[in-house]
């Protein structure tokens, strides 16, 4: 519903618009399918625009600050985040939305990671991360 109210804003055919909602709702396979602006252009008929340098450079540092925030480089790892000890609170900003009129707001995960010895097998025992989530929801950053 969203995509078609999307799409007629920017495409007259209707029958054009039914063959794009096919490719993103069944064709295209999974959320994970990325559609670049060659194939958006060229194969689904929308009307693109290629930033020039500057916008691609505004574009470019608004997405490193967004990966700075939400860590996107580093791997989750329980392990990493205990380090050596048994118990640890964590944090975790896992989304954004930010506007300059609202602030930001940020889905985040906290809790408390615990690392417990299991026995797997008879005399056989195994290091177990147990993730015990206290909050998990939006929180408003700033106005």
């Amino acid at each position: 519903m969203l995509a078609k109210r999307l799409l007629v804003k920017q495409i007259d055919d209707p029958a054009n618009v039914e063959r794009i909602l096919e490719f993103l709702c069944s064709e295209s396979g999974s959320h994970d399918y990325s559609i670049y602006r060659n194939e958006a252009k060229e194969d689904l008929g929308l009307r693109i625009d290629k930033p020039d340098v500057a916008q691609y450079s505004d574009i470019k540092a608004l997405y490193d600050d967004v990966a700075a925030d939400l860590e996107l480089g580093i791997p989750f790892s329980p392990d990493v985040i205990l380090g050596a000890d048994a118990r640890k609170d964590y944090s975790l900003r896992r989304a954004l939305i930010e506007s300059a009129a609202a602030g930001s707001d940020s889905f985040v995960s906290e809790g408390e990671l615990i690392r417990r010895q299991v026995q797997v097998a008879p005399g056989v025992m195994q290091s177990a991360v147990e993730d015990h989530r206290t909050f998990e929801g939006w929180r408003r950053e700033s106005a």
